[in-house]
Protein backbone atom coordinates (compact mmCIF):
# COMPACT_ATOMS: atom_id res chain seq x y z
CA UNK A 1 0.00 0.00 0.00
CA UNK A 2 1.55 3.40 -0.95
CA UNK A 3 1.28 6.29 1.25
CA UNK A 4 -1.03 7.90 -1.72
CA UNK A 5 -3.14 4.99 -2.56
CA UNK A 6 -6.40 6.79 -0.69
CA UNK A 7 -5.94 9.45 -2.95
CA UNK A 8 -7.45 7.75 -5.53
CA UNK A 9 -11.32 6.89 -4.87
CA UNK A 10 -13.52 4.69 -7.86
CA UNK A 11 -15.67 3.26 -5.07
CA UNK A 12 -19.04 1.72 -7.67
CA UNK A 13 -21.99 2.84 -6.22
CA UNK A 14 -23.42 -0.24 -4.92
CA UNK A 15 -26.22 -1.82 -7.23
CA UNK A 16 -28.90 -2.36 -4.64
CA UNK A 17 -29.43 0.93 -4.34
CA UNK A 18 -29.28 1.85 -8.18
CA UNK A 19 -31.69 4.23 -9.52
CA UNK A 20 -34.61 3.89 -12.26
CA UNK A 21 -33.69 7.10 -14.06
CA UNK A 22 -29.45 7.87 -13.36
CA UNK A 23 -26.51 6.16 -12.95
CA UNK A 24 -24.66 7.17 -10.29
CA UNK A 25 -21.29 6.11 -10.36
CA UNK A 26 -19.54 7.78 -7.72
CA UNK A 27 -20.47 8.86 -4.19
CA UNK A 28 -17.04 10.01 -2.18
CA UNK A 29 -18.75 11.08 1.00
CA UNK A 30 -17.98 11.52 4.49
CA UNK A 31 -17.42 7.80 4.88
CA UNK A 32 -14.87 7.51 1.93
CA UNK A 33 -11.55 7.35 3.33
CA UNK A 34 -9.94 9.38 0.45
CA UNK A 35 -8.67 12.31 2.57
CA UNK A 36 -10.22 15.27 0.05
CA UNK A 37 -11.36 18.65 1.32
CA UNK A 38 -14.40 18.90 -0.96
CA UNK A 39 -17.36 16.08 -1.54
CA UNK A 40 -18.53 15.24 -4.76
CA UNK A 41 -21.05 12.64 -6.33
CA UNK A 42 -21.47 12.34 -10.23
CA UNK A 43 -24.13 10.45 -12.41
CA UNK A 44 -25.38 10.08 -15.96
CA UNK A 45 -29.25 10.86 -16.17
CA UNK A 46 -31.06 9.15 -19.18
CA UNK A 47 -34.82 9.00 -18.08
CA UNK A 48 -37.02 12.39 -16.78
CA UNK A 49 -36.44 12.44 -12.47
CA UNK A 50 -39.56 13.74 -11.12
CA UNK A 51 -39.04 12.92 -7.77
CA UNK A 52 -38.08 16.55 -6.46
CA UNK A 53 -34.90 17.04 -4.27
CA UNK A 54 -36.06 18.19 -0.45
CA UNK A 55 -34.02 22.00 -0.54
CA UNK A 56 -32.04 22.19 1.99
CA UNK A 57 -28.59 24.58 2.26
CA UNK A 58 -25.02 23.84 3.02
CA UNK A 59 -23.14 25.82 5.36
CA UNK A 60 -20.57 26.13 2.52
CA UNK A 61 -20.18 27.13 -1.10
CA UNK A 62 -21.53 23.91 -3.76
CA UNK A 63 -21.71 24.16 -7.37
CA UNK A 64 -23.71 21.97 -9.21
CA UNK A 65 -23.02 20.72 -13.00
CA UNK A 66 -25.26 19.31 -15.11
CA UNK A 67 -24.35 18.80 -19.01
CA UNK A 68 -25.33 17.36 -22.18
CA UNK A 69 -23.62 14.78 -23.79
CA UNK A 70 -23.87 15.72 -27.41
CA UNK A 71 -19.95 17.00 -27.81
CA UNK A 72 -20.56 18.84 -30.80
CA UNK A 73 -22.83 20.81 -29.34
CA UNK A 74 -21.95 21.24 -25.56
CA UNK A 75 -24.28 23.52 -24.60
CA UNK A 76 -27.16 21.78 -25.41
CA UNK A 77 -28.46 20.13 -21.91
CA UNK A 78 -30.27 17.54 -24.25
CA UNK A 79 -33.50 17.91 -22.19
CA UNK A 80 -35.06 20.24 -19.82
CA UNK A 81 -34.06 20.66 -15.93
CA UNK A 82 -36.43 23.16 -13.28
CA UNK A 83 -34.33 24.12 -10.55
CA UNK A 84 -35.42 26.35 -7.49
CA UNK A 85 -32.92 28.45 -5.63
CA UNK A 86 -34.28 30.49 -2.97
CA UNK A 87 -37.38 29.85 -3.66
CA UNK A 88 -37.10 31.33 -7.42
CA UNK A 89 -37.76 28.67 -10.33
CA UNK A 90 -35.51 28.32 -13.17
CA UNK A 91 -35.98 26.41 -15.79
CA UNK A 92 -32.57 25.48 -18.03
CA UNK A 93 -32.27 23.61 -21.51
CA UNK A 94 -28.50 24.27 -22.27
CA UNK A 95 -25.74 22.84 -19.68
CA UNK A 96 -25.08 24.57 -16.79
CA UNK A 97 -23.35 25.24 -12.95
CA UNK A 98 -25.56 26.48 -10.42
CA UNK A 99 -23.35 27.78 -7.92
CA UNK A 100 -25.26 27.74 -4.29
CA UNK A 101 -23.42 30.24 -1.79
CA UNK A 102 -23.38 29.63 1.79
CA UNK A 103 -26.41 29.21 3.86
CA UNK A 104 -28.67 30.06 0.41
CA UNK A 105 -31.49 27.12 -0.11
CA UNK A 106 -31.42 25.87 -3.46
CA UNK A 107 -33.40 22.72 -4.67
CA UNK A 108 -35.47 20.81 -5.48
CA UNK A 109 -34.97 20.15 -9.02
CA UNK A 110 -35.96 18.11 -11.50
CA UNK A 111 -35.19 16.33 -14.85
CA UNK A 112 -38.40 17.11 -17.07
CA UNK A 113 -37.64 16.50 -20.60
CA UNK A 114 -34.31 14.30 -21.68
CA UNK A 115 -33.28 13.49 -24.98
CA UNK A 116 -29.97 12.55 -24.72
CA UNK A 117 -28.00 11.19 -21.44
CA UNK A 118 -27.21 14.18 -19.15
CA UNK A 119 -24.21 14.46 -16.94
CA UNK A 120 -24.14 15.74 -13.09
CA UNK A 121 -21.72 16.59 -10.78
CA UNK A 122 -22.24 18.25 -7.14
CA UNK A 123 -19.36 20.04 -5.36
CA UNK A 124 -19.62 21.36 -1.80
CA UNK A 125 -16.22 22.58 -1.22
CA UNK A 126 -16.10 21.72 2.43
CA UNK A 127 -15.79 18.08 4.24
CA UNK A 128 -17.04 19.72 7.21
CA UNK A 129 -19.69 21.26 5.89
CA UNK A 130 -23.59 21.26 7.48
CA UNK A 131 -26.61 20.93 6.10
CA UNK A 132 -30.03 22.15 6.92
CA UNK A 133 -33.38 20.75 5.85
CA UNK A 134 -36.18 22.80 4.50
CA UNK A 135 -39.79 21.87 4.64
CA UNK A 136 -42.04 22.38 1.80
CA UNK A 137 -42.00 23.45 -2.27
CA UNK A 138 -41.41 26.78 -3.15
CA UNK A 139 -43.79 28.67 -4.74
CA UNK A 140 -42.65 31.15 -7.34
CA UNK A 141 -45.50 33.02 -9.04
CA UNK A 142 -45.45 33.70 -13.04
CA UNK A 143 -43.85 36.76 -13.99
CA UNK A 144 -42.44 37.64 -10.46
CA UNK A 145 -38.93 39.19 -10.33
CA UNK A 146 -35.69 36.76 -10.31
CA UNK A 147 -32.58 38.01 -8.42
CA UNK A 148 -30.13 34.74 -9.08
CA UNK A 149 -29.86 34.82 -12.57
CA UNK A 150 -25.96 35.35 -12.24
CA UNK A 151 -25.75 31.98 -10.26
CA UNK A 152 -26.59 29.80 -13.87
CA UNK A 153 -23.73 29.94 -15.41
CA UNK A 154 -24.49 28.52 -18.85
CA UNK A 155 -22.33 30.39 -21.19
CA UNK A 156 -18.24 29.19 -21.73
CA UNK A 157 -16.18 31.85 -20.36
CA UNK A 158 -12.35 30.37 -20.29
CA UNK A 159 -9.67 32.96 -18.32
CA UNK A 160 -7.75 34.84 -21.51
CA UNK A 161 -4.53 32.55 -19.62
CA UNK A 162 -6.42 29.45 -20.18
CA UNK A 163 -4.47 27.61 -22.71
CA UNK A 164 -7.05 24.20 -24.64
CA UNK A 165 -5.06 20.92 -25.19
CA UNK A 166 -4.99 19.13 -28.19
CA UNK A 167 -8.42 17.23 -28.32
CA UNK A 168 -10.05 18.98 -25.50
CA UNK A 169 -13.69 20.47 -25.89
CA UNK A 170 -14.36 22.57 -22.82
CA UNK A 171 -17.63 23.17 -22.01
CA UNK A 172 -18.38 24.85 -18.84
CA UNK A 173 -15.76 27.43 -16.55
CA UNK A 174 -16.46 29.39 -13.14
CA UNK A 175 -13.89 31.14 -10.83
CA UNK A 176 -13.89 34.14 -8.48
CA UNK A 177 -13.74 36.28 -11.18
CA UNK A 178 -17.01 35.39 -13.02
CA UNK A 179 -19.36 34.54 -9.73
CA UNK A 180 -17.17 36.46 -6.92
CA UNK A 181 -16.61 34.51 -4.22
CA UNK A 182 -16.97 30.90 -5.94
CA UNK A 183 -14.07 29.04 -6.00
CA UNK A 184 -12.71 27.49 -9.64
CA UNK A 185 -14.02 25.09 -11.00
CA UNK A 186 -14.57 23.44 -14.94
CA UNK A 187 -15.94 20.69 -17.45
CA UNK A 188 -14.07 19.23 -20.34
CA UNK A 189 -14.44 16.74 -23.10
CA UNK A 190 -11.61 14.44 -24.11
CA UNK A 191 -11.15 12.77 -27.21
CA UNK A 192 -7.71 11.97 -28.20
CA UNK A 193 -5.04 10.55 -25.91
CA UNK A 194 -3.01 13.91 -24.81
CA UNK A 195 -0.56 15.47 -21.56
CA UNK A 196 -2.84 17.77 -19.39
CA UNK A 197 -0.37 19.20 -17.39
CA UNK A 198 3.26 20.28 -19.10
CA UNK A 199 5.94 20.07 -16.41
CA UNK A 200 6.77 16.87 -14.70
CA UNK A 201 7.02 17.77 -11.49
CA UNK A 202 4.01 20.49 -10.05
CA UNK A 203 3.13 21.32 -6.66
CA UNK A 204 0.14 23.71 -5.62
CA UNK A 205 -0.93 25.91 -2.88
CA UNK A 206 -4.87 24.65 -2.87
CA UNK A 207 -6.01 20.82 -2.95
CA UNK A 208 -7.12 19.57 -6.45
CA UNK A 209 -10.12 17.36 -7.25
CA UNK A 210 -10.59 15.55 -10.48
CA UNK A 211 -13.26 13.18 -11.99
CA UNK A 212 -12.33 11.08 -14.82
CA UNK A 213 -15.44 9.89 -16.36
CA UNK A 214 -16.72 7.07 -18.83
CA UNK A 215 -18.87 8.71 -21.43
CA UNK A 216 -20.05 5.31 -22.66
CA UNK A 217 -23.72 4.79 -20.11
CA UNK A 218 -23.78 1.07 -20.83
CA UNK A 219 -20.65 0.77 -19.32
CA UNK A 220 -19.69 3.93 -17.35
CA UNK A 221 -17.51 2.56 -15.02
CA UNK A 222 -15.11 2.46 -18.12
CA UNK A 223 -12.86 4.87 -19.26
CA UNK A 224 -11.96 3.15 -22.15
CA UNK A 225 -8.63 4.48 -21.71
CA UNK A 226 -5.88 4.97 -19.40
CA UNK A 227 -4.88 7.59 -17.07
CA UNK A 228 -1.12 7.85 -16.48
CA UNK A 229 0.39 10.26 -13.17
CA UNK A 230 1.90 10.32 -9.99
CA UNK A 231 1.46 11.86 -6.81
CA UNK A 232 4.18 12.14 -4.49
CA UNK A 233 6.85 10.02 -6.45
CA UNK A 234 3.87 7.12 -6.55
CA UNK A 235 2.91 6.05 -9.72
CA UNK A 236 -0.60 5.10 -10.96
CA UNK A 237 -2.76 4.17 -13.52
CA UNK A 238 -6.40 4.01 -14.07
CA UNK A 239 -9.09 2.65 -16.13
CA UNK A 240 -12.30 3.14 -14.67
CA UNK A 241 -14.77 5.98 -13.63
CA UNK A 242 -12.57 8.07 -10.71
CA UNK A 243 -11.93 10.70 -8.09
CA UNK A 244 -8.55 11.58 -8.37
CA UNK A 245 -7.37 14.04 -5.62
CA UNK A 246 -4.00 16.07 -4.95
CA UNK A 247 -3.28 17.42 -2.07
CA UNK A 248 -1.80 20.69 -1.44
CA UNK A 249 1.80 21.23 -1.35
CA UNK A 250 2.71 17.79 -2.71
CA UNK A 251 4.12 17.26 -6.02
CA UNK A 252 2.33 15.66 -8.73
CA UNK A 253 3.62 14.46 -12.21
CA UNK A 254 2.23 14.67 -15.43
CA UNK A 255 -1.51 13.36 -16.48
CA UNK A 256 -1.01 11.13 -19.89
CA UNK A 257 -4.38 9.81 -21.54
CA UNK A 258 -3.22 7.06 -23.67
CA UNK A 259 -5.20 4.34 -25.53
CA UNK A 260 -8.44 6.08 -25.84
CA UNK A 261 -10.89 3.74 -27.50
CA UNK A 262 -13.88 6.79 -26.62
CA UNK A 263 -13.68 10.25 -25.17
CA UNK A 264 -14.34 11.12 -21.51
CA UNK A 265 -15.08 13.57 -19.39
CA UNK A 266 -13.19 15.02 -16.78
CA UNK A 267 -13.80 17.80 -14.15
CA UNK A 268 -11.47 19.75 -12.43
CA UNK A 269 -11.96 22.08 -9.50
CA UNK A 270 -9.45 23.12 -6.18
CA UNK A 271 -10.62 25.65 -2.86
CA UNK A 272 -8.89 28.34 -3.79
CA UNK A 273 -9.97 31.24 -6.31
CA UNK A 274 -7.35 30.97 -8.90
CA UNK A 275 -8.32 30.99 -12.52
CA UNK A 276 -7.05 27.80 -13.79
CA UNK A 277 -4.58 27.91 -17.02
CA UNK A 278 -5.44 23.89 -17.35
CA UNK A 279 -7.33 21.77 -15.50
CA UNK A 280 -3.92 21.07 -13.48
Amino acid sequence: MGKYDNCIYAVPWPKEKAFKTKDRMLMLDYESDCPSTMLSNCAWYHLPDADAKAAHAHSCYEVLLFMGSDMNDPSNLGGQITMWLNGEKHILTKSFFVVNPSNVPHCPYTVDKIQMPMFHVAWPIDRGMKTTRLPGFPEHPEGAPRFYDANFITELKLPECRSLIDGEIPVLYVDDAIYPGCFACGVSWFTKDCVLNEKPENVRSYNQLLCFAGSDVTDSHNLFAEVEFSIGGETFCITETSYVFIPAGIPYGEFRIKNMKKPLVVTYTNDGKESMVRPL
